[in-house]
């Protein structure tokens, strides 16, 4: 027999769509930037974040959408980052549920916490 909840997500985020998140964690392995952001259901996602030419933009641009100093963003060290309220795009995709954008967290902004009883499986 094989108990089934040990396969369970739903402490995940994997419902798409915007969401309020507070980044938990942030670490740096070797030029790529893991970090994991909660919703206020306590559920998880995690983004990876590569620092090169090509891809360096989005965590620059999460770093503003943080609120991060200037001279925190001139001096980056991942450690700025946890604690800090960022709003994510969640997409889900046939293999994978990624962090597709963040954008700047505005209390007034009215975003409906995300469910897993709107999947539809």
């Amino acid at each position: 027999m094989v108990d089934l909840y040990e396969f369970d997500k739903s402490d995940y985020i994997t419902v798409a769509g915007k969401h309020v998140v507070t980044i938990i964690s942030a670490e740096d392995t070797d030029g790529l930037y893991l970090c994991t952001f909660q919703n206020e259901a306590g559920q998880t996602i995690k983004a990876r974040y590569e620092l090169s030419d090509k891809w360096g933009w989005k965590l620059l641009k999460l770093a503003k959408n943080a609120k991060l100093t200037e001279a925190q963003i001139m001096n980056f060290d991942p450690q700025y980052l946890i604690g800090k309220t960022v709003v994510i795009e969640v997409k889900v995709g046939d293999k994978y549920t990624n962090v597709w954008d963040t954008s700047e967290y505005d209390p007034n902004d009215i975003i409906p916490p995300a469910s897993n009883s709107d999947v539809p499986f």
